[in-house]
């Protein structure tokens, strides 16, 4: 969000020459707005349905905001960046591509360059497979097709979005020059030659137009977006507390709803943690030790598509009274065969996101970092399952069956 708040205020800046913008930027980007951001989790609380509100808000600036800068960047052409650009900029375009080329950029595609960051590009559109994460818990068929279309329809829509997107960004700006600017952002920070704090596409709106307000509403208008995604993503968290609680490996009380049916404490234990979080990372590296993040999540959807691989085989009796999931093709069932492509795919990232021609040298202190939570769940579920056992509950008995709807 504060990169967004400094593009536009920057870019306000840049367009009308009144330093007050970047002073404003700088007042603005201190540590309680990230914290503010960080206790949105709490909307939570006002049920589902506000909380389902505040998402949509947050979709329709988001959207707004990317269709505004697809159509300036269409309808501006290139010559225009480039001759802004080099108005404003002490170091000229021309300049910029030879930087970059002359730290190791290679502005030619390759196959495998494409292969890599794919990977990074998958990533990005985790939210998509938020949908599917609840599909296994409804029930009934309509819900279930509903999911599929709102799953399948999201990605469709942003797929055609990024794209068009990407073609705007490279049709103003110029692919090689984006490339540089970014090579050089991530390799060579002392030649970065842009005044924004991170180069994100709506920054260069400060070089399409002489409308101080346009990039100042298409960047508080993604800080917005970017906000109020994170109801969403707590959304994720708030279940995850809740079903182990629910599963008896954390403490029962904290599965307890509210008049509303809102699992309370959940949701501000997941608040809390959200602020602790904000706070390491504003004043402690705790944010560079996520460096291999993408790894830790293809990790765990790669133990999950095992399980859907051995599933049918493992635990026959619990897969045989499933309704409408044994259906069968090449020799096997469909489950296995969706588990085998999805292991396929988490392998091939995990290998991309360590591949150190891509990441650099690998850094144990990061892996350890991103191995630490899963090897964390072993000894809270041992020591669960003892506290349990003395109070005479078996949790494995809450794996022998499906999970109540």
């Amino acid at each position: 969000m504060p990169a967004f708040m400094n593009a536009g205020l920057v870019g306000a800046s840049i367009i009308t020459g009144n330093s007050w913008y970047t002073s404003f930027a700088s007042t603005l980007n201190q540590p309680w707005v990230i914290y503010a951001v960080s206790a949105l989790p709490l909307v939570l609380l006002l049920g589902n349905k506000h909380a389902l509100r505040v998402i949509w808000a947050g979709f329709i600036a988001g959207a707004l905001a990317v269709i505004i800068t697809i159509g300036v960047f269409l309808s501006t052409p290139h010559s225009t960046f480039v001759s802004n650009f080099n108005a404003v900029s002490s170091v000229k375009y021309a300049a910029v591509l030879a930087s970059a080329t002359g730290n190791g950029f290679l502005p030619s595609i390759t196959l495998l360059g494409i292969f890599a960051a794919s990977v990074f590009a998958l990533f990005n559109s985790l939210g998509y497979n938020f949908s599917a994460y609840y599909v296994g818990e409804m029930q009934r068929p309509n819900s279930i097709k509903t999911q599929l279309i709102a799953q399948f329809g999201a990605l469709m829509i942003f797929a055609v979005l990024g794209a068009v997107l990407y073609f705007s960004v490279y049709s103003f700006v110029g692919k090689d020059f984006v490339n540089s600017i970014l090579f050089l952002f991530n390799n060579v920070p002392s030649s970065y030659p842009l005044p924004f704090n991170d180069p994100l596409a709506s920054a260069y709106l400060a070089y399409a137009t002489n409308i101080a307000w346009l990039p100042l509403l298409v960047n508080a208008l993604l800080a917005i977006s970017y906000a109020l995604s994170s109801v969403a993503f707590a959304f994720v968290c708030v279940r995850n507390f809740f079903a182990w609680a629910f599963d008896r490996v954390l403490p029962t009380k904290i599965a307890d709803i509210d008049q509303r049916g809102n699992p309370w404490l959940a949701i501000i234990i997941a608040t809390v943690i959200s602020e602790i979080y904000a706070v390491l990372f504003t004043y402690t590296p705790t944010s560079a030790y996520m460096a291999y993040e993408v790894t830790g999540f293809a990790i765990a959807w790669g133990i999950v598509a095992v399980a859907a691989t051995v599933f049918p085989y493992v635990k026959k009796d619990m897969f045989q009274s499933l309704p409408g999931v044994k259906d069968r093709m090449l020799g096997t069932y469909k489950i296995t065969v969706v588990g085998i492509i999805a292991l396929v795919a988490s392998v091939v990232m995990i290998y991309a996101s360590l591949n150190p021609s891509y990441v650099g040298a690998l850094n144990p202190a990061y892996i350890a970092a991103m191995i630490g939570p899963f090897l964390a769940g072993i000894p809270i579920f041992f020591i669960a399952q003892y506290v349990r056992n003395k109070q005479g509950i078996s949790l494995a008995l809450a794996y022998k069956t499906l999970p109540p709807e």
